[in-house]
């Protein structure tokens, strides 16, 4: 059964909400996660736990903010949706850190996400990273 667009947008909602755990409560058990780039944060993240402690905590830990992302645009096509999302966050060193993000994703039949493709300002991100671990 496709998923729909109001859907894709609740379940995006909590990144909004500043509650990412709710998000990642919708992964699929063997769910993939693929982040783009030249990058310290780059890679392919098989599960969750690999997405946490490869990317995600990486990340939280040289920001002064909650990973918070606002969603521009949601796109849905049968199981995928394309979602395009803007950060608004601040580095440990006081720097702004506002990137841009185009993520592929992708449901299983039960409507849990099972592969994310995320596109991102590889070169902000980076500079952020070497600038605040």
């Amino acid at each position: 059964m496709a998923i729909n667009k109001s859907e894709v947008q609740e379940i995006f909602s909590h990144w909004e909400a500043g509650q990412p755990d709710k998000f990642f409560n919708r992964l699929a058990e063997d769910f993939e996660w693929t982040v783009m780039g030249t990058h310290p944060l780059a890679g392919v993240f098989k599960g969750k736990e690999a997405y946490m402690k490869g990317a995600f905590n990486r990340l939280s830990k040289v920001l002064k903010d909650d990973v918070r992302l606002e969603v521009i645009a949601i796109y849905v096509d049968g199981q995928t949706a394309v979602v395009e999302l803007k950060s608004f966050m601040t580095a440990i060193n006081g720097h702004p850190y506002h990137n841009s993000y185009c993520w592929i994703v992708r449901f299983d039949e039960e409507k849990q996400i099972s592969a994310i493709t995320a596109y991102l300002d590889s070169a902000l991100l980076k500079q952020i990273i070497e600038e605040n671990e």
